[in-house]
């Protein structure tokens, strides 16, 4: 093997070799991004029925106010006060469940990022091992130039044969 011909296959390996790490390394900033995105989806779920809880204790303290303000006053409940204190839990109740939807929504939002990070870490891995492949086919036929034999035509390449013939 000639000399041009080693060195063409030490970079093509050198080079492959460094596809390959590229690609792994890749992979695994995906696979952390995608860890990270799931912790802040569970932290957000959390946080939502936290949110809920608090939320409903809001309301009851609220309500329990309102009801022995009305019967501090002398108030009956029923008729006009009754619709109030009705339409007053059911704005409260709203309010708790549209809070815990936004909230939801961000956390559905964190785990659609983690599958995404998760496909990209696939798509990285197949590539660290595609590049690679290529370059030392790449390398391969190039070292070939140098030692004398005829190459094999790359695909893609007119090869002169008539192929409707066969």
């Amino acid at each position: 093997m000639s000399f041009l011909a080693a060195l063409t296959v030490g970079s093509g390996l050198i080079s492959a070799y460094g596809q390959y790490q590229q690609g792994q390394q890749a992979a695994k900033a995906s696979e952390m991004n995608a860890q990270t995105y799931e912790r802040q989806a569970e932290l957000t779920r959390q946080l939502a029925a936290r949110d809920v809880e608090t939320g409903e204790r809001q309301k009851e303290s609220f309500l329990s106010t309102q009801r022995s303000q009305y019967a501090f006053r002398g108030v009956k409940i029923s008729g006009s006060p009754l619709l109030v204190m009705a339409d007053t839990a059911a704005n409260l109740e709203q309010d708790i469940r549209m809070t815990e939807y936004r909230t939801l929504i961000g956390a559905a939002q964190a785990s659609s990022a983690a599958s995404q990070e998760r496909m990209r870490a696939r798509i990285y891995r197949m590539q660290s091992y595609a590049a690679p492949a290529v370059t030392l086919i790449n390398t391969a036929y190039k070292a070939s130039n140098f030692t004398g034999t005829k190459p094999v035509t790359p695909v893609g390449k007119k090869t002169g044969i008539d192929w409707t013939d066969l």
